[in-house]
């Protein structure tokens, strides 16, 4: 019986060779960032963040965050590449570990952050 539904909802996939999955962000890209570790990040009006990888030929998708509930005012990537950090009108900043794709701090401050800026 559960073969047969998949079987089903298989056979209703929408199937076309110009049918894709859009990694693109749904609002407007406000902030980019390139590490010297080639990977890019962008951030968009709505709170989305997502990692990519430059390749040879091209850009491949990694990963995406839900990282604030409100623009980003400020993204910034530490000299090594390695973090990244970003601030938003949520009264967020957070901490990204850009090698392992995941958030490692979040930090709720009293104040709306203007910039996001690493100080080596």
């Amino acid at each position: 019986r559960r073969h047969a539904i998949a079987r089903l909802a298989l056979g209703r996939l929408p199937s076309s060779e110009m049918y894709e999955k859009s990694y693109m962000h749904r609002d407007w890209v406000t902030h980019i960032v390139v590490t010297p570790s080639d990977f890019v990040i962008t951030a968009s009006r709505d709170g989305q963040l997502k990692f990519w990888k430059k390749l040879q030929t091209g850009i491949e998708f990694i990963k995406h965050f839900k990282a604030h509930l409100a623009p980003f005012s400020g993204m910034a990537a530490s000299p090594d590449g390695g973090l990244l950090g970003t601030a938003s009108s949520d009264k967020g900043l957070k901490v990204f570990d850009v090698l392992s794709f995941d958030m490692i701090n979040w930090i709720k401050l009293d104040f709306t952050p203007g910039v996001c800026e690493w100080v080596s």
